[in-house]
């Protein structure tokens, strides 16, 4: 199978901006090009450092901002006019640009606002704005292919924010966690173990949430947050490595079955599942007690998706209940490969394992069509479309 580059989140006492920077820096992230990055941006009066401390017998690298006074409440758009006019690079503008537009949309949610009306308190200081670019930074340098992330420790209790004493998670943290599809768990200690900052960085560069994968790992780095606890190190934990590009992914197998909901609701349901974000769902016919028939339905989804997915099941059918377990899923790499037959353009989707291509599959609607346009019967046109594949493979092959 193909190796992957790929970066771990290992929040198991939370995220924060800072540990972030901290932990992608002792996991070998280029500290030169993010300092070059942070001075590059037109703005001034802050200072980034770097520490060596312990947390619990845990030594880690603590990144430390001291600012000026800052009292600016600034909007989206400075906060991005800021990043667009510095001296950084465009994939590290489209990171850190992705990340604020998260946090003003988490904060439009909660204050029942436009993007344009917000203005950021904490998250627009200056500190911020220097960990989420040198946050960017740093995994622009470390150049993983892929991003994924454990669920994250949330904490419970209350935090001070700007209007006053928040539950925890914060509003703004809880709708970027929802937003971004993030799983999160309170944990057995009070306090607030992921700010809105932290969030804002995994819905934005996360790929998906999951256990460790099996990875050969190159780097590990600790960033530590700003306090201590006794029981539990404040430090986030990132993993550098190689994964497999067939590594199997966690997910989700829902099932209900329902024997008094009109067959018309569950084709409905069928259109609605997709924009929800299940992966693949089914029905099958089954004979239920009372000796009636019903329908097993049974939907697929990443764990992340399955709260929005329940509430869909229980608003758009008559189930009052369903059963759900894990299961692993092993996906092949694939790709569409559009080719020049003889009557006409089509898709095919190339399925690959190891780099050996294992299926291809001219895509269905195009074959539809030209049957439809030539007349010609559907499966002529299929094996056709096979041939031509398989004649532009071998001749690539050769060269």
């Amino acid at each position: 199978m193909t190796d992957v580059k790929t970066l771990y989140f290992d929040c198991f006492a939370g995220i924060s901006g800072d540990m972030v920077l901290g932990a992608l820096a002792g996991a070998g992230a280029d500290r030169e090009a993010i300092a070059a990055a942070l001075d590059g941006l037109p703005v001034g009066g802050f200072e980034l450092t770097w520490e060596r401390v312990n947390r619990n017998g845990i030594e880690s690298d603590r990144a430390v901002v001291t600012t000026a006074e800052d009292h600016h409440h600034r909007g989206l758009g400075a906060v991005l006019e800021i990043i667009e006019k510095g001296r950084i690079g465009g994939g590290v503008k489209k990171t850190a640009s992705a990340i604020f537009r998260n946090l003003a949309e988490a904060e439009a949610a909660v204050h029942g606002k436009s993007v344009d009306e917000i203005h950021f308190h904490e998250v627009g200081a200056l500190d911020a704005i220097v960990d989420i670019v040198g946050a960017a930074t740093a995994l622009d340098s470390l150049a993983a292919e892929l991003i994924i992330a454990s669920p994250v420790r949330a904490g419970f209790g209350t935090v001070r924010c700007a209007h006053g004493d928040y539950p925890i998670p914060a509003p703004g943290t809880a709708a970027l966690l929802r937003s971004g599809g993030i799983p999160c768990y309170a944990g057995e200690i009070e306090g607030e173990w992921t700010t809105p900052t932290g969030a804002a960085i995994l819905s934005a560069v996360c790929s998906r949430y999951q256990s460790m994968p099996r990875m050969d790992i190159e780097s590990i780095g600790y960033g530590a947050g700003g306090r201590t606890h006794p029981d539990l190190p404040n430090l986030l934990r990132v993993f550098v490595g190689r994964t497999e590009g067939g590594e199997p992914t966690e997910v989700v197998v829902m099932e209900t079955e329902i024997d008094d909901t009109n067959p018309q609701l569950i084709g409905h349901l069928h259109n609605l599942l997709p924009a929800v974000g299940a992966l693949d769902w089914y029905t099958t016919p089954v004979q239920m007690k009372k000796n009636r028939p019903g329908t097993l339905l049974t939907v697929i989804c990443e764990p992340a998706k399955q709260p929005e997915l329940a509430d869909l099941l229980f608003r758009e059918t008559t189930t009052i209940g369903y059963r759900y377990y894990t299961a692993a899923r092993e996906e092949l790499q694939r790709e569409i490969v559009r080719i020049a037959t003889p009557l006409g353009d089509v898709d095919v989707k190339v399925a690959r394992r190891g780099g050996e291509v294992v299926n291809a599959m001219p895509e269905f609607e195009d074959l539809r069509r030209i049957a439809e346009v030539t007349g010609r019967p559907l499966k002529q046109v299929s094996d056709m479309a096979i041939r031509t594949w398989l004649e532009q493979k071998d001749t690539k092959d050769k060269k």
